[in-house]
């Protein structure tokens, strides 16, 4: 016998909306698109996962950077580690004069929304996306992405190389490398990458 039908009041999201809209059922079905539809129609909540909400909003950097400078919290070994990685954060634009910094969106993505000020204070490149423009922002100590120039589809791209990272569980789980412009986009291409170990022959 068929199982009943369960309603669905609330759907504990773990990937992006965007994904959400691609998916299909194996008959073709446009199922994310519906349950997009449901949620703008009030009949479904959706619900972020806590540990990602926390995990994905850039005051978590400031906080982290705020509890370091303050000399708090950390071991000996987590403010060297923080001091090594990490980039100054805020709240606020509090640089010295002559500090070049970026004011990032909390929770934006993509490199939306994001504007490089010089020492100045002047704005010297934005995204011209506004997608996110309306967020609180966290200010960030500026620093040059390495250029670098592969080859894609459409011939060699000289571009700046942005790396990053994966944790799970506290364990390093997988790294990533970007090529895009001063600030990365969502057009800017996947570098194939590879951890190689040590004394291993290429």
């Amino acid at each position: 016998a068929e199982q009943p039908l369960q309603p669905v009041d609330v759907l504990y999201r773990l990937h992006a909306l965007e994904k959400l809209a691609e998916d299909r059922d194996t008959d073709g079905y446009p199922t994310g698109e519906h349950v997009l539809r449901l949620i703008a129609d009030r009949r479904l909540a959706i619900v972020n996962p806590p540990s990602g909400f926390a995990a994905q909003t850039k005051a978590l950097q400031a906080l982290i950077w705020n509890l370091h400078e303050a000399d708090e919290f950390y071991t000996k070994e987590e403010h060297d580690t923080i001091r090594r990685y990490m980039l100054p954060t805020y709240l606020e634009p509090c640089f010295e004069p002559g500090t070049p910094y970026v004011a990032k969106p909390i929770l934006g993505r993509e490199g939306s929304s994001v504007t490089i000020y010089d020492g100045s204070g002047a704005a010297r490149e934005s995204s011209g996306e506004q997608e996110y423009a309306d967020q609180p922002m966290v200010y960030q100590q500026f620093t040059e992405l390495p250029p670098i120039r592969v080859e894609t589809a459409n011939g060699p791209f000289d571009g700046r190389l942005l790396w990053g990272c994966f944790l799970i569980d506290g364990k390093g789980s997988a790294v990533i490398a970007r090529v895009g412009g001063t600030i990365t986009s969502n057009i800017s291409y996947y570098l194939p990458c590879a951890l190689e170990e040590e004394g291993t022959e290429s």
